[in-house]
């Protein structure tokens, strides 16, 4: 009879909320469903198994706004029926998946001793706008907040090692997040299409960032040259960005995915990992860069890596570099300074340069392979046709600098002329030698061609670069 008048007296303050301290599997029978009903708001202390959470997850009021187990402590729970999903043993410390899956709440405090948030813990959890991870998580799990629409705030995770799949995917007004300083992985798009998300401190314990995890946000700078244990970047891992201006990948990055930067519009400068290839679509239609740069040690560029770069007036290919995908380099249309810095000409795929006008871009190669590359499909392209048959026997040679260009040859030059590239022509001379210099800082531009005629009456055509 007392037991009973006492929980009695500790039911009448549900009429708005309570404080009740359970044991492990007691809840239910300490908290019947109609007295549960009643409740805005629940504090528990104590501690409390899957079994508990079962009976929340079964029976969550639609006006309970508040939860706090902040001092509940969560046991070890193990029976030979599963009771969320297939699972039926659950550790100490380890929130069950799906147990607050759709709940109306608006606020939550975890438990005390928390080492790891389940599978869609809290996935689709419309109301709730804040919450603090206790220092003790280690682990968040696949989907564990994923359409959490309204969660703005994210606090605490100090000790989080790892996030999962989806984690935080389609949490459209996070903007506030930790530090994670001990974040080692970021798994399969965890922050997908959360587009309030304009930061993010990368830890340097991070090794790996799983596939799409930051795709479709709005992070407007990423900074990852102090990650030097992040190894592997997933594919489209930052793709769809449009805020994102700026960018730094670690040097020690060995595995880069495709797509990694595809889409992110704002985008002006273009680094690359010095032990990575350059994947397909890593850099495609970002039609901001400027500038973008290839490290020794790059051997293969993907197929349409950087296309639709069209502002990228000068670029580098550095002497590792092997093999370019098809339209790596896509309507490039600023295109008018390529340097190749390998001796043998990289292998091409279909249409490297489409869009290019290649009449107007000076190709710079090593001297001992311009043979080479005068003979290699599309890079021949770049050079004059009737330098292909000559230079064996006349090997013009130009030496250029800001003030003049100096013609050199075998064979005695009759007549020499100086083109701009529209085809105006700007000075000529008959030198009667096997050499012709003309001044160029009285001339605009950047890139001129000039004109020999040869005692043989042999002609050659080279363009150069000021």
């Amino acid at each position: 009879m007392k037991q009973s008048f006492f929980l009695l007296l500790l039911f009448l303050p549900f009429l708005h909320g309570a404080a009740l301290t359970v044991d492990s599997g007691t809840l239910e029978s300490a908290l019947p469903v109609d007295e549960l009903g009643k409740a805005t708001t629940l504090s528990l202390s104590g501690t409390m198994d899957a079994r508990d959470f079962k009976y929340l997850s079964d029976n969550m009021p639609a006006t309970l706004s508040a939860l706090d187990l902040s001092q509940v402590e969560v046991t070890e729970y193990s029976d030979r029926e599963a009771l969320f999903g297939n699972q039926a043993f659950y550790g100490a410390g380890e929130l069950p998946s799906g147990c607050f899956a759709g709940s109306p709440i608006r606020e939550i405090a975890l438990p005390k001793n928390l080492v790891s948030i389940g599978d869609g813990a809290f996935a689709g959890c419309l109301n709730l706008e804040a919450l603090t991870i206790p220092s003790s998580v280690k682990q968040i799990g696949n989907f564990a907040f994923s359409g959490a629409s309204a969660l703005t705030n994210l606090n605490g995770g100090n000790a989080v090692e790892a996030i999962g799949d989806y984690a935080f995917s389609h949490c459209s007004l996070l903007s506030i997040l930790p530090s994670f300083a001990s974040l080692k992985a970021i798994g399969d798009y965890a922050f997908l299409n959360c587009v309030s998300m304009s930061d993010f401190d990368f830890p340097q314990s991070l090794e790996a960032i799983g596939e799409g995890a930051f795709k479709d946000t709005r992070l407007a700078a990423l900074d990852l040259g102090n990650c030097t244990n992040l190894g592997e970047l997933g594919a489209w891992a930052f793709a769809g960005n449009e805020a994102l201006g700026a960018e730094e990948l670690p040097s020690a990055a060995s595995r880069v995915g495709e797509g990694i930067f595809y889409g992110c519009t704002s985008l002006r400068q273009a680094s690359w990992a010095a032990s990575a290839d350059v994947g397909d679509f890593a850099f495609a239609g970002c039609v901001s860069i400027e500038n973008a740069e290839l490290p020794e040690g790059t051997v293969n560029v993907g197929n349409y890596a950087y296309s639709g770069a069209a502002l990228i007036s000068e670029f580098a290919i550095p002497s590792s570099v092997e093999s370019i995908g098809e339209r790596a380099f896509k309507d490039w249309r600023a295109l008018s300074l390529l340097t190749s810095k390998a001796e043998v000409p990289p292998v091409l795929g279909d249409d490297v340069w489409e869009g290019v006008s290649k009449a107007g871009v000076y190709l710079s190669v090593p001297e001992s392979s311009e043979r080479a590359y005068r003979a290699a499909p599309q890079w021949r392209d770049f050079f004059n046709a009737s330098m292909v048959d000559q230079i064996a026997e006349n090997e013009l040679r130009v030496v250029s600098g800001n003030e003049h260009v100096t013609l050199y040859s075998n064979e005695k030059i009759k007549y020499a002329e100086l083109y701009d590239l529209a085809g105006i022509l700007l000075a000529s001379q008959r030198p009667e030698c096997g050499e012709a210099s003309f001044g160029l800082s009285q001339y605009g531009g950047k890139i001129f061609v000039a004109r020999c005629v040869f005692d043989n009456g042999k002609t050659e055509i080279v363009k150069f670069r000021k």
